[in-house]
């Protein structure tokens, strides 16, 4: 399939191996192989993809017939092309890496969502280096240099950051909560070091900090973000025990899901959002998925989290079969439990759910926020109903509030 990859390479210092096809070799490796008549040996590092394909070396070959970015040509140049990166005349506003070839970018950012998913996942565990570059079939080198280009800060600085906004949260919902359980369950080796973390992050130890007057500080800050004067009080805090809507929790179940997503950065700004579905949904109505259900969900509380460092994800539910794709990147959630709502309204009837939900239902439940993001669940397609009204279910997963961190 792949034999005459060698006739779309002119320029000179990049070449594809002879042993590209037919292998799970990196993508890093066969841009960077400047001898085309050497192997890459047997020690160096592969691409091992979870589904056992030959996408790494497809995506390297549908790039070129695509775009021929090799030769030079300008992220966000639109081309009329088709395939992993365009669709038409459209291209996607995608992150761009510095000192990378172009067709590198999609892929590159597919793989650190891989390892933000992961560091996500397992922020009650040590993180070394070596083990997120390996899920995100890095060398630890080319990951460290990557994941600061399309992430804006290091690795370990992206670690303790959410490391601790993850502990306000913790101690938002988890009332008398042990501070020992708290740095235990974020992946710090000791109260000590929580404290200490803590203290030069904040400014104060966390059992001075004052979680309340921080949340409705920042609350304040993403109403002037986000509204003119005259319309902030439609981001008021609804206050305790108020249900003017009537809204009704529901629990039930949730089987294990698999999600392929578009993630968003800051997407408090402009229009990130509605591109990126509009991009999702051209990628599923081009494979037959487009009426699934549509998800909307972000680990990052902007009452705790810079609105500037939010990240959102445009998901959708997939069979297992599915494979990552471009800017698309896939992840799985466990089973749980779920408290459901309603919605109905504009985007001031969901911020009032979302608050009844929390302040209200929630501390009165016996139940507490699982390690899952909350979720909108989309009746239909992602604004089916237009632009200012919505219809949608938030999901917030739950366990029990007894169940130890």
């Amino acid at each position: 399939m792949l034999a005459d990859v060698g006739k779309f390479l002119d320029g000179p210092g990049l070449a594809v191996p002879p042993r590209v096809e037919g292998q799970d070799v990196a993508l890093e490796h066969a841009l960077e192989q400047p001898d085309r008549d050497r192997a890459v040996a047997e020690d160096e590092p592969v691409l091992r993809w979870v589904a056992e394909n030959l996408f790494e070396s497809e995506l390297f070959v549908e790039c070129l017939r695509c775009l021929q970015v090799l030769h030079g040509q300008a992220d966000r140049e639109c081309t009329e092309c088709s395939g992993l990166f365009c669709h038409g005349r459209r291209c996607y506003d995608a992150i761009v890496v510095p000192d990378l070839p172009n067709l590198a970018n999609l892929d590159y950012v597919d793989r650190v969502n891989r390892a933000v998913d992961y560091i996500t996942g397992n922020l009650d565990q040590p993180l070394r280096l070596e083990d997120v570059a390996r899920a995100a079939f890095f060398s630890p080198y080319h990951f460290h240099r990557i994941f600061r280009s399309l992430m804006g800060e290091t690795l370990a600085s992206f670690v303790k950051r959410v490391r601790l906004e993850r502990s306000v949260y913790l101690l938002s919902h988890r009332k008398g909560v042990r501070l020992t359980d708290v740095a235990l369950a974020c992946g710090f080796s000791s109260s000590s070091d929580f404290s200490r973390s803590f203290r030069d992050h904040y400014g104060v130890p966390p059992r001075k900090f004052d979680v309340e007057r921080f949340r409705r500080s920042n609350r304040k800050t993403m109403q002037a973000s986000l509204t003119p004067p005259e319309e902030r009080h439609r981001l008021e805090r609804l206050p305790v025990g108020k249900n003017p809507d009537g809204f009704a929790v529901r629990l039930r179940n949730l089987p294990a899901r698999r999600v392929a997503y578009i993630r968003v950065h800051q997407p408090y700004e402009g229009d990130h959002v509605p591109r990126a579905i509009a991009r999702m949904l051209s990628w599923a109505e081009s494979r037959g998925l487009a009426d699934g259900q549509w998800l909307g969900y972000q680990w990052d509380d902007p009452e705790i989290v810079a609105l500037d460092k939010c990240r959102y994800d445009v998901g959708l539910e997939v069979p297992a079969t599915t494979l990552a794709d471009g800017e698309v990147s896939m992840t799985t959630f466990a089973p749980t439990l779920i408290a459901e709502v309603d919605i109905a309204g504009t985007i001031e009837v969901e911020l009032r759910a979302l608050d009844w939900l929390y302040l209200t239902w929630l501390p009165s439940s016996g139940y507490a926020p699982a390690h899952q993001p909350a979720f909108e669940a989309w009746n239909g397609r992602p604004f089916a109903h237009g632009m200012e009204h919505f219809e949608l279910r938030a999901q917030l997963p739950i366990v029990n509030a007894r169940v130890p961190l």
